[in-house]
């Protein structure tokens, strides 16, 4: 308070406004009580509602259960319960799923990849990347579903932070008179392969043909890549 202001009021009004100030402080939410229910203490974050992760996980399993029946191979299915039930539920399964943000996945990578000691044999393990893209296919097509119910409003950023991708690498090279010394000895064994079955994947390996490519147009290409020589 300013002296100036203090000095056109009696004792008693200050005595009140200091106490009044004084009961404002200790109780600050006292005014925004309801008779017969208790203040609300505004320092304390309130209970979130909404659906779960866990419910959004229960529809997306059921759903890809139905939809995907008969076209993959029924131990996909398995193994995304899987990933669910093992990790993802224990991290996420009681957060409402419209508070899952990029800074909760980002958390949920960080407690996947820190190196966990094996009590048993006392090694210290960390998920290989294929495990960890896996689970997070899995979290993603879990928030698909739930804004496909409406329970979110968008999608989070999933996206890996200080990291480059991990399918980026070099690939092995031949120069010319290596490649062609492998293409000479590969014709050598594609005369007299050791089995007949054999022949066909000899000359895909030259040409760059998978084995359903070579019955289709195989001999074209071979035949071109052999004046190319």
């Amino acid at each position: 308070m300013q002296p100036g202001r203090l000095g056109s009021l009696t004792p008693t009004a200050i005595l009140s406004r200091v106490a009044g100030r004084a009961a404002r402080i200790a109780k600050p939410h006292a005014h925004l009580a309801v008779s017969g229910q208790p203040p609300v203490d505004g320092r304390r974050r309130r209970t979130p509602s909404g659906p779960t992760f866990r419910e959004a996980a229960e529809v997306f399993v059921k759903e890809y259960t139905v939809i995907t029946l008969g076209e993959r191979n029924p131990r996909d299915v398995i193994q995304k319960s899987d990933q669910i039930r093992v990790h993802l539920n224990p991290f996420f399964g009681d957060v409402p799923v419209a508070d899952i943000t990029a800074g909760d996945i980002q958390e949920y990578r960080v407690h996947r990849q820190a190196p966990k000691e094996n009590p048993e044999t006392g090694t210290v393990r960390r998920p290989a990347r294929s495990t960890l893209h896996g689970e997070t296919v899995t979290l993603r097509r879990i928030l698909k579903t739930a804004n496909r119910m409406g329970w979110i409003s968008a999608m989070p950023d999933m996206s890996v932070a200080y990291k480059s991708s991990g399918k980026i690498s070099h690939r092995a090279w031949f120069s010319q008179a290596e490649y062609k010394q492998l293409y000479e000895a590969t014709r050598e064994r594609a005369k007299n392969p050791k089995k007949e079955r054999w022949r066909g994947r000899v000359s895909s390996c030259t040409i760059s043909c998978s084995s359903w490519e070579i019955p289709v147009y195989g001999r074209t290409k071979l035949n071109a890549f052999k004046h190319a020589i």
